[in-house]
């Protein structure tokens, strides 16, 4: 009971957190709709501030991808245009100017610092234009709140749902980087406005997917869950392996879209469940069955078809295994 307590009881601070990070500080302002995380963007809205990028240091779990390449690319944040890479966000910054500012908090124990809460693709991109653009006066628009970890997480979280541009993917990252961080499940699904069933979706495609295979395949922000549950559902039947994944990413171009990524393993997946073999399945004209599972290939050799062939596979089992392993080694330890 003592421990059910607690746990409503941290569910309930979670509750009151978001109830007063979403809550309406001017009485005054005039009633219109509006999501609770944007009335909270809103609400921590003080002086826009121009602060040098290099003053502003990562903070929390990332929401994002960090390599803003064209594998990564996703939609601008500053101009909604779709496959901007970093370089193109830096280019329309330096040309239109920074039309959305970061949030930040003041970094604690470290006087004149700042800690990121939201806006790491723009932050990157100010930074990228300081280091290729030295001889002009670089800053990064910032909002300056004072947010508590809890609360900075929450504001985080919600100007996420308050934008479209955040992949499936990315959200998967999100939420399990932030229950690697000491969250409970519970409070996940309160922070992210989730389901249980959605947080689950979430938690199958980080677990199934190798993070150094999602590093490689992008954030993917043209296909959603259903895409990537294919990819979850091959993993873990083993219809590709993320080494044969691997494989497939490098024969692209380096250029590649993510979403391009995504659909050549997708391509492959089909085509491999095409022409996927029987399991088990007979061969030598019946002479054994052969069955592949999770953990290996299983033999079963039938003695009716050839009376005493299985005790002479049993004494020259050694041989013909370093024989077969010879070979397979011979031609680069390739499927």
């Amino acid at each position: 009971m003592g421990k059910e307590r607690r746990a409503k009881k941290r569910h309930s601070s979670m509750m009151e957190i978001a109830e007063q990070a979403t809550m309406d500080v001017s009485d005054a302002t005039p009633a219109r709709p509006i999501t609770p995380g944007l009335r909270f963007i809103e609400d921590t809205y003080n002086a826009i501030n121009e602060i040098d990028p290099d003053l502003i240091d990562d903070w929390g779990v990332a929401d994002r991808l960090e390599k803003f390449t064209a594998v990564n690319s996703d939609t601008d944040e500053d101009t909604e245009a779709p496959n901007h890479s970093l370089e193109q966000l830096a280019i329309s910054i330096r040309e239109n100017g920074q039309q959305v500012p970061i949030q930040v908090r003041h970094e604690p124990g470290r006087t004149g610092r700042y800690q990121i809460i939201y806006g790491r693709r723009r932050l990157a991109a100010c930074r990228y234009l300081k280091e290729n653009y030295p001889e002009e006066d670089i800053k990064v628009k910032a909002n300056v709140v004072d947010l508590d970890d809890d609360k900075a997480l929450i504001a985080k979280a919600l100007e996420n749902a308050s934008r479209k541009d955040l992949t499936f993917y990315e959200r998967a990252r999100f939420a399990t980087d932030i229950i690697a961080s000491g969250k409970s499940r519970s409070e996940v699904i309160t922070i992210m406005s989730l389901t249980k069933s959605g947080l689950s979706n979430l938690e199958r495609v980080t677990k199934s997917v190798p993070r150094e295979l999602g590093d490689a395949i992008g954030a993917a922000p043209g296909f959603g869950r259903s895409k990537w549950m294919v990819l979850v559902d091959a993993l873990d039947q083993r219809v590709i392996t993320a080494r044969n994944a691997f494989r497939e990413l490098e024969k692209l171009p380096p250029n590649s879209s993510s979403d391009d990524r995504l659909l050549a393993l997708l391509n492959e997946i089909k085509r491999k469940s095409d022409t996927q073999r029987p399991n088990p399945r007979i061969v030598g004209e019946g002479l054994a069955t052969v069955k592949k599972g999770a953990s290996g290939l299983n033999i079963s050799i039938n003695d009716s078809v050839a009376p005493g062939f299985s005790d002479w596979l049993d004494e020259h089992i050694e041989t013909l295994m370093k024989e077969f392993r010879d070979r397979f080694e011979a031609v680069g330890g390739r499927k």
